[in-house]
């Protein structure tokens, strides 16, 4: 996955966390696709987990103009929850279509404002929490 990214490439590189396990998301704006490559425990190695092809989607989920990640993974079926910006929507790898579930765009003046998200912790270990889980567990 790195061999095919570079800080000249036009994909966009992140990373997120998805079913438990460490993934990384390459968004393709030519091909209209999400790459979605997992880290494979115990193996040392990343592996194709899925491709999300978005030719087709709603409006909205193009990665010409808008950033489109994955938030999170259906453990029954697979599909993939989908966030794009104000738009959140749902893929369905069996049909490869996206379900477009809700729109923030066209809420009426007044309503919240919401954003999509999912609250993850840090990868980052810090010495002090660890210091502190010791100190609670001797006492």
């Amino acid at each position: 996955i790195i061999a095919a990214w570079s800080g000249t490439s036009p994909c966009r590189a992140s990373v997120a966390e998805l079913g438990g396990a460490l993934h990384a998301v390459l968004a393709d704006p030519a091909a209209n696709s999400l790459d979605v490559w997992r880290l494979e425990r115990g193996v040392g190695g990343w592996g194709r987990a899925c491709v999300i092809r978005l030719d087709g989607a709603p409006p909205g989920y193009d990665l010409g103009t808008n950033d489109v990640v994955p938030l999170a993974v259906d453990p029954d079926d697979g599909r993939v929850l989908l966030s794009a910006g104000r738009r959140i929507g749902l893929y369905d790898p069996a049909e490869q279509t996206v379900q477009d579930l809700r729109s923030l765009e066209a809420m009426e003046d007044g309503a919240a404002a919401l954003v999509p998200m999912v609250y993850e912790e840090s990868l980052a270990c810090y010495p002090c929490r660890l210091a502190r889980a010791r100190r609670l567990s001797q006492s």
